[in-house]
């Protein structure tokens, strides 16, 4: 607080001063506490606040230094691109009274785990078996239920294991973790040879990676189901319609990248979780990716569009493999041959001179089509008359 000196009358200010106050005399001594903290005011003040003057000089606030703090806000830190997830298991140790306790209850989930993976594997090779000789037994008929078993059974044979063995090196050294920083500093430091800061960092950096890799291997067991199932269902429909005859049009060859966008898809998503596990942000990558993303998308927007087309033509069915079409634009004919193919991106005719001419189907679908096929072989379908 910045001290004043007035002059007779309260008028003169020295340079550089703010102006002070003035108090009516019963508020003298108060103002002089305030100004101190509330501590007791001096004789030599008391005896300067006489009430002859009625009037006390008081300085006012500086109004500069209080709204220095607001002037210099702290600027809003940016999320990094890694954070640490976090280790529940060590805080759930933390909480127990004693290390004795957090090593019983270690101990207890390491045996049941142990337990958990042998009579997990256990079961589902009994399952596995079953299911098996069920669907031989039934080949013709798809059942959700049993192909999500099967599905589920491999990934789940092979990742159970390891999934034991990173859960149970979570269990040691969330305890390692627990008992170093439950020690005294200067105990634990001796055990140390004087570097038990450095000891409990790598504690906790291994317990982090090692808990982020069991969720990691959680990431790999749905994105392994999900695409096994997705086969067996794609399989399935393939099989159906080669059976039934019912792949005039080619729709099987139309599963295959369909197949493939689906898989695409799943690992994408199965990624991106697998870094948030890790403890990656992806927010920043996104951003920096933005403009690739934005020429993937301009580029592939084509290749959609000729798949979607390809769905049109399958399912309209206006020509099929070996049909001799007219392709057709404001009425005169641009094309005519024999359709050879059809992909799920392009189709390919023989023109009249044997020549093969490929299309996309996009293309396609911008012309009118004259199935000279299907007229033909409506005319002769109609009776002739007698």
């Amino acid at each position: 607080m910045t001290s004043t000196v007035a002059m007779a009358g309260g008028k003169g200010v020295l340079p550089g001063h703010a102006r002070p106050a003035l108090l009516p005399a019963d508020h003298r001594i108060k103002a002089l506490r305030a100004q101190r903290g509330g501590r007791g005011v001096p004789v030599a003040a008391a005896a300067f606040c006489r009430p002859a003057s009625g009037f006390v000089l008081a300085p006012r606030p500086n109004v500069k230094a209080q709204a220095a703090p607001l002037a210099v806000a702290a600027a809003p830190v940016a999320p990094g691109v890694y954070q640490a997830t976090g280790v529940p298991l060590v805080d759930s140790l933390m909480a127990m009274t004693s290390v004795e306790a957090a090593v019983r209850h270690s101990i207890t989930l390491l045996v049941a785990a142990a337990v958990g993976v042998v009579v997990g594997t256990l079961l589902l090779q009994a399952v596995d078996r079953t299911i098996g000789t069920k669907q031989q037994q039934e080949k013709r008929r798809f059942n959700i239920a049993s192909a999500a078993i099967r599905a589920a059974s491999k990934p789940a044979q092979a990742l159970l294991p390891l999934y034991g063995v990173a859960y149970a090196a979570t269990v040691v050294s969330a305890l390692a973790q627990v008992a170093a920083t439950k020690l005294t500093k200067d105990h634990f430091s001796l055990l140390c040879g004087g570097r038990g800061d450095e000891l409990v960092a790598v504690l906790k950096w291994l317990t982090q990676l090692v808990q982020d890799t069991s969720e990691l291997l959680v990431v790999i067991f749905l994105a392994w189901f999900a695409i096994d199932f997705k086969n067996r269902v794609f399989a399935w429909i393939a099989s159906h319609l080669l059976r039934h005859g019912a792949d005039e049009g080619g729709i099987v060859q139309l599963l295959n990248p369909l197949s493939t966008l689906f898989s695409f898809f799943i690992l994408l998503a199965a990624g991106t979780t697998a870094l948030g596990a890790y403890g990656v942000n992806i927010g920043p990558l996104m951003a920096s990716v933005g403009g690739i993303s934005v020429a993937v998308g301009l580029v592939t927007q084509r290749l959609a569009a000729n798949f979607v087309s390809g769905l049109s033509l399958y399912s309209g069915r206006a020509f099929v493999a070996g049909d001799r079409v007219q392709l057709l634009q404001s009425g005169r004919t641009v094309l005519e041959g024999v359709v050879l193919e059809i992909e799920p991106l392009r189709t390919k005719i023989r023109d009249d001179d044997g020549n093969p001419v490929y299309l996309s189907n996009t293309e396609v679908g911008q012309y009118g089509v004259r199935n000279l096929t299907q007229g033909a072989a409506s005319r002769q379908a109609k009776p002739t008359p007698v």
